[in-house]
């Protein structure tokens, strides 16, 4: 059995694609491909009940147990970690984003970060909504009420909140008149801020915009 064990990490983790590409579980495969391509391109470690909403994973989003299972399905590429998924080795990662694992990929990272941004815009434009946390005290410190605060409606949008707009970045993505960012900004500006606040990332709020701000492109238009 030593002796048949491919020589190297590439060849072993190339390996560990092709049986997993080869279950006979179409759909799961399927699933899994996405999962890899999320925690690749992810900006920190993703909380399990995180992984289902922003890889798109119909129905999963809280089913626990089905996503433990598909996490059991990757490969071994993914090991979890009091409610965390994490690779199970840096290499893991780099095989994805440089060697022959770049194959689970549609596009290229630039597109599938794009991709990932305008998925995470989605969910905040599904989910974000005036005092979302339903805290009837638009005035009140945060540092005064925290304890008293439900934060279960920023669940699943925490990772949203805070890294679309790197993502946006990492896609090359520029922003112009009544275009989806624009759109909701337009909509949502003041409750993604809000929400940012209630998560105690209203500082990181502002390094956001500064790079939005870079990323708008300038109409010459007037009204």
């Amino acid at each position: 059995m030593l002796e048949t064990f491919p020589e190297g990490l590439e060849p072993l983790y190339s390996r560990m694609m092709d049986q997993l590409q080869n279950n006979k579980r179409k759909k799961a495969v399927q699933f899994c491909l996405k999962i890899l391509c999320i925690v690749t391109l992810a900006f920190r470690p993703l909380q399990l009940n995180e992984i289902g909403v922003i890889a798109g994973l119909e129905d999963l989003y809280s089913d626990v147990q089905a996503l433990q299972d598909l996490l059991n399905s990757c490969g071994s590429f993914l090991t979890l970690r009091e409610e965390v998924v994490y690779f199970v080795h840096q290499s893991a990662k780099d095989y994805f984003t440089i060697g022959k694992g770049l194959g689970i990929f549609l596009s290229n990272l630039t597109e599938a970060h794009a991709e990932i941004a305008y998925r995470l815009l989605q969910l905040l434009d599904m989910t974000l909504r005036r005092d979302i946390c339903n805290l009837q005290k638009p005035g009140a410190l945060l540092n005064e009420s925290k304890s008293s605060v439900n934060q279960e409606p920023l669940t699943y949008i925490r990772y949203a909140c805070c890294y679309w707009v790197q993502h946006l970045q990492e896609g090359e993505t520029r922003s112009q008149d009544n275009d989806y960012v624009h759109k909701f900004l337009q909509k949502h500006f003041l409750h993604w801020l809000e929400a940012l606040s209630l998560m105690g990332n209203l500082s990181n709020g502002a390094v956001l915009v500064k790079a939005l701000e870079a990323m708008v492109t300038v109409s010459n238009q007037f009204y």
